[in-house]
């Protein structure tokens, strides 16, 4: 067991240092953060003195004006709301709209929102300078508001959600979406099952710089889109106490990873599932319209993080789930929380295939946050049957989903 008394020396000599040399933590972390973050992980600092140091080295990067860190403390984090499924009804209706043509994916119902996803083949008509306009919405009980638009727009086309809040009535029978009425009528429910599962036992610094690879912020193509993980600032500090050995074998397959996800040839054979998600990684971009099996079903607690997958989605936007998390910070974002371990996101498809998800749009409630999760390769465009793998520290959920009825060429 590491002396805590040596590892605050540690970390408040890494703060004294940042701050000699000017660095600034930015939006997702920094050298002092990723540092704490490590020791938190392998019970070498409480949460509690991590935090004291963060907020003392915060007060004075801030007295020299040079910006304060981002860093959550991890109070007030820990409290899971129960989250109800919403209702979820598969669409895959063309709706006209003054801004252009669009169309629905899937519409999830639930009492403070509502969601309607949508996909076009074409930009969206705008007014010089305008962002993209607010549609109104209404339903057969008389509820109506204005939807605004989230996700992405390009010379290709638009992917992304419409949301309007408080929620439409969650049984209603159709909605008006800008004067064209999508029908929401039953339809046959996703094949889907949902169980939990333990993660084989592992060292705790070794399971830290997995989750740091595989939790990065954004991860796109062959690498890392945007800011990786500090991997050697971590390795640093759980070396510090003696919580990893530098010349393991073990470590060294951490970094090989860490190198082939930057793009960097392969020296030797990566550890799975690695070896197959790089493999995989050149597959050619889903060009197939888009489908989507509507879901909504709850998770059992994942390590206290209780999860909702409202929908899967495939084709030529890539392959993405629209997710709920409780507590809210479990999604990550751009300020972490100090011993509140992030959710990792693994697939696998009953070929073999591998996929790695990464958070690329989220919005944060008081008790969750909700997000889209963007999965990377492309799907297996033979696959039947995909497995949604939200993973924790010491277990994972395994969503089965049968997509039989929608895929192919």
């Amino acid at each position: 067991m590491a002396d805590p008394v040596e590892a605050e020396l540690y970390l408040r000599r890494q703060a004294e240092r940042a701050l000699q040399q000017g660095e600034r933590e930015g939006p997702f972390g920094g050298t002092v953060s990723t540092a704490a973050t490590a020791l938190v992980a392998v019970g070498a600092l409480t949460r509690e003195v991590a935090a004291e140091v963060m907020a003392d080295h915060s007060l004075a990067l801030f007295l020299r004006e040079r910006g304060a860190p981002s860093f959550h403390s991890g109070q007030g984090v820990g409290v899971v709301a129960a989250l109800n499924p919403p209702r979820v009804v598969a669409c895959d209706a063309v709706i006209d709209l003054p801004a252009g043509q669009l169309t629905v994916l899937y519409v999830a119902l639930r009492a403070d929102s509502t969601i309607i996803a949508v996909s076009g083949d074409r930009p969206m008509t705008h007014l010089p300078g305008n962002p993209f306009p607010q549609v109104s919405i209404s339903d057969d009980q008389g509820q109506h508001g204005m939807a605004m638009f989230s996700g992405s727009e390009g010379a290709h086309g638009i992917e992304g959600t419409l949301e309007v809040s408080p929620g439409l009535a969650r049984n209603t029978s159709w909605l008006d979406l800008g004067g064209s009425r999508i029908p929401l009528s039953p339809s046959a429910p996703a094949e889907v099952s949902v169980s939990l599962e333990p993660l084989p036992q592992q060292e705790p610094a070794l399971a830290h710089l997995w989750r740091q690879i595989a939790g990065a912020h954004r991860l796109r193509g062959v690498g890392f889109h945007g800011p990786g993980p500090d991997l050697e600032g971590a390795i640093d500090a759980l070396a510090a106490v003696d919580a990893v050995d530098r010349d393991s074998p073990e470590l060294a397959q951490v970094r090989a990873v860490a190198s082939a996800l930057t793009g960097q040839s392969l020296t030797g054979p990566l550890p799975e599932p690695w070896q197959t998600l790089i493999q995989n990684a050149r597959r050619s971009p889903d060009q197939r319209a888009p489908r989507t099996a509507a879901l909504g079903v709850a998770t059992p607690a994942i390590d206290g993080v209780v999860v909702v997958i409202e929908a899967v989605t495939w084709g030529r936007s890539g392959l993405t789930a629209r997710v709920e998390a409780s507590p809210a910070i479990a999604l990550g974002g751009a300020f972490s929380a100090l011993g509140v371990e992030r959710l990792t996101w693994w697939a696998e498809d009953d070929l073999g295939g591998v996929y790695l998800g990464g958070v690329i749009t989220s919005q944060t409630r008081p008790e969750y946050s909700a997000a889209t999760v963007e999965f990377w390769p492309a799907l297996d465009p033979l696959a039947r049957e995909l497995r949604l793998m939200p993973t924790g520290t010491s277990h994972r959920a395994v969503v089965r989903v049968a997509l039989a009825a929608g895929t192919g060429p």
